[in-house]
């Protein structure tokens, strides 16, 4: 029988088997512990994933409401001060130097001078007027001021004399892109653009800015 067999050093087989399988006892018990705490923190996971894409579906509830009231500030906006264009704009492709910028919303005080800005090539004086945007969030210039470049050459096609640019998010992509959002509210009028204005101006970047922060992953910056 295994229990009268010793080894050289005169132990018996039995103890030694006996606890070379207590030992995978307790080994196996602290494994299959660490797989149900892994498990349960997978499913803890899991809950938590699905919290939060169903605050997220809800926060399009919050969107919606929030933008019929941004809208309707946007149209006071365009019909009791001097900003006559207001756009949203995103800027992509590129980490410290983006390439292209589109417009991705547009409300005029006259709609039928809409431009269509898709893929627009950006010079050197329209990146670094974003670099200061992001670092300092806000831009405001009169046109007539600032050098030959591509901003200028579209403002004066469009007749606009004075800007206010707002950062509103920046997000970098896995692939190693970074998106710019931003917005820039505008006049055709002679009058520059009020303390007054500017700080209307700002309360609508910040609330675009506050649905961009809800609404983006939590790695944009």
């Amino acid at each position: 029988m295994i229990a009268e067999v010793a080894t050289d050093n005169g132990l018996p087989w039995g103890e030694i088997i006996i606890a070379f399988f207590g030992l995978v006892g307790i080994l196996a018990t602290a494994y299959f512990g660490y797989l149900a705490k892994r498990n349960e923190q997978v499913r803890l996971n899991h809950v938590e994933n699905e919290v939060e894409l169903h605050r997220f579906a809800l926060s399009f509830d919050d969107f919606f409401r929030e933008w019929q009231s941004i809208e309707n500030d946007l149209k006071s906006l365009l019909e009791e001060t001097c900003i006559d264009r207001f756009l949203v704009l995103r800027a992509f492709n590129g980490q410290e130097k983006p390439k292209w910028t589109n417009a991705i919303f547009q409300m005029r005080s006259d709609p039928k001078y809409f431009v269509d800005y898709k893929f627009v090539e950006l010079d050197q004086d329209y990146i670094e007027r974003l670099g200061t945007i992001v670092n300092s969030n806000k831009l405001k210039f009169t046109v007539d001021q600032i050098p030959e470049s591509l901003t200028k050459s579209i403002y004066v096609a469009e007749d606009i004399k004075h800007s206010a640019w707002f950062h509103i998010a920046s997000y970098d992509t896995q692939e190693g892109t970074r998106m710019i959002t931003y917005c820039s509210f505008a006049t055709i009028g002679d009058d520059p653009i009020d303390k007054q204005t500017e700080i209307k101006c700002q309360l609508i970047a910040n609330r675009f800015k506050r649905i961009a922060d809800s609404l983006m992953p939590h790695e944009h910056a």
